[in-house]
């Protein structure tokens, strides 16, 4: 569980281990083609926006830069994805587990 605060835009790559259904490693770069990271709110609405890209080293996986906007608008419990897309034979779409996040209101 990731704790985070309302407003909050965090510095530096939060990183997503990509395996597959044994829990092994999987290689991102050789099988998707783009990755878009998911982040549902506690109203239900799902926010995208930031930089995701394929980490080889030193584990697969993908690494997510947060965008100029905060996801945290609200406290409560958010989830947060990534959708793996390939755009070659054969074509596909995978998700990763949800990453359960939970967002407290900050001291000011």
């Amino acid at each position: 569980m990731y704790r985070f605060y309302v407003g909050q835009i965090p510095v530096g790559d939060f990183f997503f281990k990509i395996v597959d259904e044994r829990k092994l490693p999987r290689k991102v770069a050789i099988w998707y083609q783009s990755a878009t990271v998911l982040i549902r709110r506690p109203d239900g609405t799902v926010y995208s926006d930031g930089f995701a890209y394929p980490n080889v080293n030193p584990v697969h996986g993908i690494d997510y830069r947060f965008g100029s906007t905060s996801p945290f608008t609200m406290p409560g419990e958010y989830a947060m994805q990534i959708k793996l897309v390939r755009d070659r034979e054969p074509f596909g779409v995978d998700y990763t587990d949800p990453v359960a996040i939970d967002v407290f209101e900050a001291i000011e």
